[in-house]
C-alpha cells in the first residue's frame, strides 16, 4: 500500500544550514507516514471487506433455504405425515368449510330456504295452536291440580332447606369461637418466645463483638511485620534491576552491530523473492486473462474472478508496501550510520551533504505523489468498470422479469378460470347440504311433509344459473 509524504510536511522541519546534525531520522519518517495514510484506500478497502461479507451471507442463506427446501420435499413425499400434521390439515379443512358455509348463509339462495324454513315452521306452530285450543276443560283442570301439587312439594324443599341453613351457621359460629381462642394462645406464646430470643442474640453480640476486636488488633500487628518485610525486598529487587538494566544496555549494543549485518543479508533476499514473485504474478495474470475469457458468459464465475483478481491486486500493494517499509527502515538505519560520520565532517562539508539529502527527500516525495495519482487512477477505473457490469447485469435481470411476468400472467388467468369452476362447484355442494339440514330438521320436529314440499322441490342449479 503506498504512502505519500506531503511537501508541507517537509517545508514544516526544514533543516537548518546554521545548526549541523539535523537529519530526517526514522521517527520522523514514521510520523510523516502515519499522517499522510490515505482514508480513500481505506474506505475502499472496508467496502470490498463489507462486500464479500454480504455475498458469503446470502450465499450461505441460499444454501440453506434450498436444503431446508429439499428435506421437506423428501420428508413430504417418502414418509407418512405426523399426527400433528394431520391435525393441523384437518384443522384447516375444518376452518375452510366454516368459512365457506358462513358465506353460503348469506348467499341469496340460501335466504330463500329460510324463507321456506320459517313458513314451514309457521305453518306447524299454527296446526299447534288449534289443537291447543280444542283441548277439553278436563284436561285444563287436572294440569292445574297437578301444577298445585308440584308447589307444595317445593315449598316443602324449601323450608328444610332453610332449617338445614340455620344449622350450619350455629356450627360455624361456634367453631369460629373456638379457633379465635386458639389463636390468641398461640400469639401471646409466640411474644414470650420472641423476648426470649432477643435476649440471647444480645449477649451473643457482645461476645463476637469482644472476640472481633482482638482479631483486628492481631491483623494490625501482622500488618506491620509484612509492611517492613516488603521494604527490604523491594531494595534488594531495586538493586537487582539496575545491575540487570546495564547488562541489557550492553547486550542491545553488541545485538544492534548484528541485525545490521542481518539486514544486508535480508535485502538481498528480498531482491530475489521479489523478482521471482513478479514472474509468479505474470504467470498468474495470464492465467486469469485465460479464465476470464473462457468464463465470461457465467456471472457467477465472472464474480468469484472479479474477487480473485481483487484479492491479488491486494496482495500485491501489501507486498510493494512491506517492500518500502523494509526498504525505509534499511535508509534510516544508514542514516543514523551517516549522522555519526555527518558530525566529523567539517562545516562546509555538512552544509553540502544537508542540502544532498534534502533534494534526495524532495524526489522522494514527488516519486511517491506519482505512484498515488496511478494508483488512484487505476481505483478509478476499476470503479467504473464494476459499475457498468453492474448496469449491464440490471438490464438482463429487468429482461427476465418481464419475461416470467407475461409467462405468470398467462398461468394465473388459466388458474383463475380452473377456482372459479371449482368454487361454483363447492358453492352448489354447500347449498345442497344447507338443504338437506334443513329438510332433516323440519321433518325431526314433526312437521307435516305437506309443508316440507315446496322446500325439497327447490332446484339450487337452476336458481345459480340466474
Amino acid at each position: 500500500m503506498p504512502h505519500v509524504v506531503p511537501t508541507h510536511q517537509l517545508s514544516a522541519r526544514p533543516v537548518p544550514v546554521q545548526q549541523s546534525g539535523q537529519i530526517i531520522t526514522q521517527v520522523d519518517l514514521d510520523r510523516i507516514r502515519g499522517n499522510a495514510q490515505s482514508n480513500l484506500q481505506v474506505e475502499d478497502r472496508l467496502r470490498t471487506t463489507l462486500k464479500n461479507q454480504l455475498l458469503t451471507r446470502d450465499e450461505i442463506a441460499k444454501q440453506r433455504a434450498e436444503r431446508t427446501k429439499i428435506g421437506d420435499e423428501l420428508r413430504k413425499t417418502q414418509t407418512k405425515p405426523t399426527n400433528a400434521e394431520t391435525l393441523q390439515k384437518q384443522r384447516a379443512m375444518q376452518l375452510n368449510n366454516d368459512a365457506i358455509r358462513a358465506q353460503i348463509e348469506d348467499d341469496d339462495i340460501a335466504k330463500i330456504m329460510n324463507t321456506l324454513e320459517m313458513q314451514a315452521k309457521a305453518f306447524a306452530v299454527r296446526d299447534r295452536q288449534i289443537v291447543i285450543q280444542q283441548r277439553s276443560k278436563v284436561d285444563i283442570e287436572v294440569d292445574k291440580q297437578k301444577q298445585h301439587l308440584m308447589n307444595q312439594e317445593q315449598l316443602k324443599k324449601l323450608k328444610e332447606e332453610e332449617n338445614l341453613k340455620v344449622e350450619a351457621a350455629l356450627r360455624e359460629r361456634e367453631m369460629l369461637k373456638t379457633s379465635f381462642e386458639i389463636e390468641l394462645k398461640r400469639k401471646e406464646q409466640k411474644a414470650l418466645l420472641e423476648e426470649e430470643q432477643k435476649l440471647r442474640e444480645a449477649e451473643q453480640f457482645k461476645a463476637q463483638a469482644k472476640k472481633q476486636m482482638q482479631h483486628e488488633i492481631e491483623l494490625i500487628k501482622e500488618k506491620q511485620i509484612e509492611i517492613q518485610r516488603l521494604n527490604v525486598e523491594t531494595a534488594k529487587i531495586n538493586e537487582e534491576q539496575r545491575v540487570k538494566r546495564l547488562k541489557y544496555q550492553e547486550e542491545e549494543k553488541k545485538l544492534d552491530l548484528k541485525i545490521k549485518e542481518q539486514l544486508l543479508l535480508d535485502e538481498a533476499k528480498h531482491i530475489e523473492e521479489e523478482q521471482r514473485k513478479r514472474q509468479v504474478e505474470k504467470e498468474n495474470t495470464l492465467k486469469f486473462m485465460q479464465d476470464q475469457q473462457e468464463y465470461q458468459d457465467n456471472f457467477a464465475v465472472r464474480n468469484e474472478i472479479e474477487i480473485a483478481r481483487e484479492k491479488a491486486t491486494m496482495e500485491k500493494e501489501n507486498r510493494q508496501y512491506q517492500a518500502k517499509q523494509e526498504a525505509a527502515r534499511l535508509k534510516a538505519i544508514k542514516e543514523r550510520e551517516d549522522a555519526h560520520e555527518f558530525e566529523k565532517l567539517s562545516a562546509e562539508q555538512r552544509n553540502i551533504k544537508q542540502q544532498k539529502l534534502a533534494l534526495e527527500a524532495g524526489r522522494e516525495a514527488e516519486k511517491m505523489k506519482q505512484e498515488r495519482k496511478n494508483w488512484q487512477l487505476e481505483q478509478l477505473e476499476r470503479r467504473q468498470k464494476q459499475a457498468l457490469e453492474a448496469v449491464s447485469l440490471q438490464e438482463d435481470f429487468e429482461k427476465q422479469i418481464k419475461s416470467k411476468e407475461k409467462s405468470i400472467i398467462i398461468e394465473d388467468k388459466k388458474a383463475e378460470l380452473q377456482q372459479i369452476k371449482l368454487k361454483e362447484d363447492r358453492r352448489k355442494e354447500m347449498l345442497n347440504a344447507l338443504k338437506q339440514e334443513k329438510i332433516n330438521k323440519l321433518r325431526s320436529a314433526g312437521v307435516d311433509p305437506k309443508y316440507i314440499q315446496q322446500l325439497e322441490n327447490l332446484n339450487i342449479g337452476e336458481l345459480m344459473k340466474k
